[in-house]
């Protein structure tokens, strides 16, 4: 067998899970940001916010495209993707 002095053993030979813990929400968060929606207080101008880019037609085509990106994904996905410009406010699912 292996030497023991040279391995990592259960639970220590699985690598941290950092990356979908680091994920976590980050759609919830960037979302209301590149939109412009996030709460924010009375004193922010929300008109200085650079990063607001999915606005109005930019939003609606954005969502355009997601919902038509099935032909380039994998056959395996549960369903297609669904337009978030359509969907986001009733429970919007990736």
């Amino acid at each position: 067998g292996f030497d023991t002095d040279r391995i990592l053993l259960v639970p220590l030979c699985f690598g941290s899970d950092i990356m979908h813990i680091a994920a976590i929400n980050v759609g919830d968060l960037l979302l209301p940001l590149w939109r412009g929606t996030f709460r924010a207080e009375a004193t922010d101008d929300k008109s200085k916010w650079d990063w607001v880019v999915l606005t109005k037609a930019a939003w609606k085509a954005h969502g355009s495209l997601i919902a038509h990106a099935t032909p380039f994904l994998p056959g395996l996905f549960d369903r297609p993707p669904r337009n978030p410009a359509e969907k986001l406010n009733s429970g919007y699912k990736a």
